[in-house]
């Protein structure tokens, strides 16, 4: 045996008997020959651990394979009435399995269709795809409850997702997008292979709708959950048409939804690790859930008639107005500091960008940003104004919050516009999984992380008064 530095066979748990050698320090680059004869054919395993500080070998403890999880596969969950799918239905998918233990943060929506499209309209030339995010576009409003209390309710998920889809998707993630009807090519042909036939298939991860979902990586035990899912009055916003067909004939096309499942993951563990789980149910403490809860304010201009009119632009995509500034006064707090000083005439949103871009970093604690857009994608069809005010004085986390949104145009805001802005705040939940009543133990204790404290659930935010952790705005013209 021969080494480069000192074989020191002195420390404990050495392997100088199984070898054959002293318990003794052999000196470097010298050869040596065990005292003893040994056979180590009879050994079944030697693991060596090596110190090149010290020169040193030692056999350390031996490899310990503990599997907690023995299993785990995805479960459909279907809705009460698997017919009602038509726009204004209400669709409720519960899962009431009180022994299983469930992954909701990877869970998804499982949605099958076809488009309905009249033989006067087909009879002419057009094409309909769906817009980037239509399957989202589907539903006004999603709400997930656990043990019969609300814990998130996004309004308008296609506004909704969409402003924070393209804030945290990265590149990289594409492909995976795809299946989930988002393409950010912005032209005519996005989501073009989406549909066959005019049929389509789909899945929405929940993690894409609710930041529940999305920051809580842990099981849940011994609760019931349910998802409610109301469908949009129509489907236009889902769609994009090219065409010239006249509006009132655009009106017939319509989406048929033939399924619409719960794909949720049942894990199951070893003997070992059930047993801890059932000392958690046992001790009857409630289990707290921290996430990030969004929230939808619209600053809506709607139309005065008692008709609609369905043009060709759609909400997939945002303007920028000719925006110019943005100010968020909290209190007496003004964020940011300093001016956007955006000139979109002129090509000048380099600081715009660069608080899109910086959003990654911030957000999710990451050390890069990769944004899903490039730049010149955003300035021109995705003008989203990111604002943090997760860095608050301990005064304004417990006082009465003021919140106010100021911003300026070089141009006049054109007539049907709406502006959106996206909250995204801290928020814990507590359950107790021994008692699933849902009246006392799956109620909201505080907000904690960063932002504000809270001590009740956000049911309705208004737009002048909003206590909040991120702020992501844009506007459309209808």
């Amino acid at each position: 045996m021969t080494c480069s530095h000192d074989i020191d066979f002195t420390i404990e748990h050495n392997i100088s008997k199984i070898l054959g050698f002293e318990n003794k320090v052999y000196s470097e680059n010298t050869k040596h020959e065990s005292e003893r004869i040994v056979n180590i054919m009879k050994v079944n395993c030697i693991k060596i651990d090596c110190n090149l500080i010290s020169g040193s070998f030692s056999n350390a403890g031996g490899y310990e394979e503990d599997c907690k999880i023995t299993q785990m596969q995805y479960h459909s969950f279907l809705p009460y009435s698997t017919t009602a799918l038509s726009n204004n239905d209400e669709i409720r998918i519960s899962i009431q399995n009180m022994d299983a233990y469930t992954l909701p943060c990877e869970s998804y929506l499982y949605i099958e269709g076809k488009l309905n499209i009249p033989a006067d309209i087909t009879a002419e030339k057009g094409e309909f795809n769906f817009t980037n995010n239509g399957l989202a576009f589907l539903f006004s409003e999603i709400r997930y409850e656990i043990n019969g209390v609300e814990i998130q309710k996004l309004k308008s998920p296609g506004i909704s997702s969409s402003l924070k889809g393209f804030c945290s998707h990265t590149p990289s993630e594409l492909n995976n997008l795809q299946n989930a009807t988002w393409d950010v090519d912005m032209n005519a042909s996005e989501n073009k292979h989406f549909m066959l036939n005019n049929k389509f298939a789909g899945c929405i991860p929940l993690k894409h709708l609710f930041g529940f979902c999305e920051d809580y990586k842990k099981i849940l035990l011994n609760c019931n959950q349910q998802i409610i899912l109301n469908r949009s009055s129509t489907d236009f916003d889902a769609l994009y048409v090219l065409t010239t067909t006249p509006n009132e004939k655009l009106k017939k096309v319509a989406i048929e939804l033939n399924k619409i499942i719960w794909k949720m993951p049942i894990i199951r563990f070893s003997d070992k690790k059930k047993i801890k789980l059932l000392k958690v149910l046992d001790s009857r403490k409630p289990v707290a859930c921290a996430f990030r809860n969004w929230d939808l304010c619209e600053y809506p201009v709607l139309p005065q008639n008692t008709s609609h009119s369905w043009t060709v632009k759609s909400r997939r995509r945002f303007d920028h107005c000719y925006l110019k500034n943005l100010k968020v006064h909290l209190n007496s707090e003004v964020y940011p500091y300093e001016d956007f000083r955006a000139d979109f005439t002129n090509n000048v949103t380099a600081i715009l960008y660069k608080a899109y871009a910086e959003f990654q970093k911030l957000y999710y604690e990451r050390e890069y940003s990769d944004p899903l857009l490039p730049k010149n994608i955003f300035q021109q069809f995705v003008p989203i104004v990111v604002v943090d005010l997760s860095r608050q004085n301990d005064n304004v986390k417990s006082s009465t919050v003021d919140l106010r949104i100021e911003f300026e145009t070089d141009k006049a805001i054109p007539g049907k516009t709406a502006a959106y802005c996206l909250i995204l705040h801290d928020q814990i939940i507590t359950y107790n999984p021994f008692n699933v009543s849902g009246e006392e133990d799956n109620q909201p204790l505080a907000n904690c992380l960063s932002a504000l404290i809270f001590k009740s659930a956000i049911k309705q935010v208004p737009w002048t008064e909003i206590r909040s952790f991120n702020f992501l705005t844009s506007m459309c013209s209808r």
